[in-house]
């Protein structure tokens, strides 16, 4: 168990606002699974023109990219499908996607994209027999110097589909820019922020049950080293990893027991934070911003800590979630006994 020094003890919403008072570290099964990932975030400041990121891939499919026009000009970010026998259309269903807006803000952009992701789509289905520009349907998306473009999308390619993400010149036709374009090299340095991967979710269970009348707080630190997942640059054939975990959903869930409510906190740990998750109580699951009524939370203490919701005794409580691009790693959960409401 990890204890952290507390003023009083049990907590109270005002010891909570000093410092995270003492809890126990808790132990929890990570499972991977899920699906392909396309990670696309290398050069993050782009200076010139070109492919980003390129892989053919099939099946189900998670899209992560997050790009700087770092140009003087106003560019045009693009994410464009190919399949390369258009004699034999592919199926393609888009499914959940967070586009951010182009912003100069990068926390907010970030934020942006987690909150439109997490929100529950329709999917779409269409017949791709060549190539097709899948952001804006035409032309891409048109982006000042210095703006941040964050995305995540979810494809079902039932052929092998090649997926390039570009930034190009303005009024630039997308369509045979993919045959004229280099592949731009990646960042220099140890962390080679893009690749492809071969999982995009996280399962992760806390082992043992939490009794709210106990009166222990317990906390767990999540998206930490530990856990990175590993890849292949498709670009250079070089193995990459995932520093961050960028476009992989955490998934936790645990069982409460007694006769008090379980309220869940979500702290910052690594610095500055701009997301959202996907909170469970029982049957019930709602879309949470993380923080609530800011922009972000962690900056100036690292204790920051907002309280996702509540889980009454005997449910499954669960918070879902994806680190955003900008905001800064690890997060802890914390789980805390509160008297139980009267309804």
């Amino acid at each position: 168990s990890f204890f952290v020094p507390s003023l009083t003890g049990f907590a109270s919403e005002n010891n909570w606002h000093r410092q995270v008072p003492a809890y126990t570290e808790v132990k929890v099964d990570r499972q991977a699974a899920g699906n392909t990932l396309l990670f696309s975030d290398s050069p993050e400041m782009v200076k010139t023109c070109g492919v980003l990121y390129r892989d053919t891939v099939e099946g189900k499919v998670r899209l992560f990219f997050h790009h700087v026009n770092d140009t003087k000009s106003t560019q045009q970010l693009a994410v464009v499908l190919r399949n390369k026998n258009p004699l034999r259309p592919a199926h393609v269903t888009l499914g959940r996607k967070g586009i951010s807006r182009p912003d100069k803000d990068w926390l907010r952009a970030g934020k942006d994209a987690q909150i439109k992701f997490l929100k529950e789509a329709t999917p779409v289905t269409f017949k791709l027999r060549g190539k097709k520009e899948i952001l804006s349907g035409t032309t891409g998306v048109k982006f000042m110097p210095q703006d941040l473009i964050s995305g995540i999308m979810d494809f079902t390619f039932s052929k092998p589909v090649t997926v390039s993400v570009m930034m190009l010149p303005v009024n630039t036709d997308f369509y045979d820019a993919v045959d004229v374009y280099d592949i731009l090299p990646a960042d220099e340095g140890g962390h080679v922020l893009r690749g492809t991967f071969p999982f995009d979710r996280l399962n992760i269970t806390v082992k043992d049950v939490y009794n709210t009348d106990s009166n222990v707080i317990w906390g767990m630190k999540l998206a930490d080293r530990n856990y990175y997942v590993k890849g292949i640059d498709a670009t250079t054939g070089k193995k990459v990893i995932n520093y961050g975990n960028y476009g992989v959903i955490y998934d936790l869930s645990f069982q409460t027991a007694g006769k008090n409510d379980t309220q869940v906190r979500f702290n910052p740990y690594g610095g500055e934070y701009a997301g959202a998750c996907e909170f469970g109580n029982g049957d019930e699951t709602n879309l949470v911003h993380l923080p609530r009524h800011a922009k972000s939370f962690g900056k100036k203490n690292v204790n920051d800590t907002v309280i996702v919701g509540k889980v009454k005794g005997g449910k499954t409580g669960r918070v879902i979630f994806s680190p955003p691009g900008s905001s800064n790693l690890p997060i802890r959960i914390f789980l805390e006994s509160v008297e139980k409401e009267n309804k």
